[in-house]
């Protein structure tokens, strides 16, 4: 499911098809899905290259859902229809960041405490 309002689309090689490019060009939307090694006159360097500026983006919204799938156990859906699933997923993203936050914070508070003992020594 793509928002309607998405500039493109990140994805892994496994969506890279043609139907999934033309799809995307039907919508107007900029096609980032990584690319995979064909027998063609694109050497494995530029595609490479191209791909890796790609999988630094997914690697971050991957670790997101690794998360969610190790520590809040949403490996599947639990509920019938979007809206209950939506809701679910938004608290799960809501907890996600909360911890964030807290970690976040406890560094930030500890560089600070760090700079303040320094000074009144």
């Amino acid at each position: 499911m793509v928002p309607a309002d998405a500039g493109s689309l990140y994805a892994d090689k496994a969506y890279d098809t043609k139907v999934s490019h033309a799809w995307l060009r039907e919508r107007g939307i900029d096609s980032q899905i990584a690319k995979r090694a064909r027998t063609t006159s694109n050497s494995p360097r530029r595609i490479g290259r191209r791909t890796g500026a790609k999988s630094r983006v997914r690697g971050g919204i991957e670790r997101i859902f690794a998360h969610w799938k190790q520590w809040q156990h949403y490996r599947r859906v639990r509920y019938l229809g979007l809206a209950k699933n939506q809701l679910e997923l938004t608290l799960k993203a809501v907890a996600y960041n909360l911890k964030r936050l807290a970690g976040i914070l406890i560094q930030r508070s500890a560089r600070n405490q760090g700079r303040t003992g320094a000074m009144d020594q």
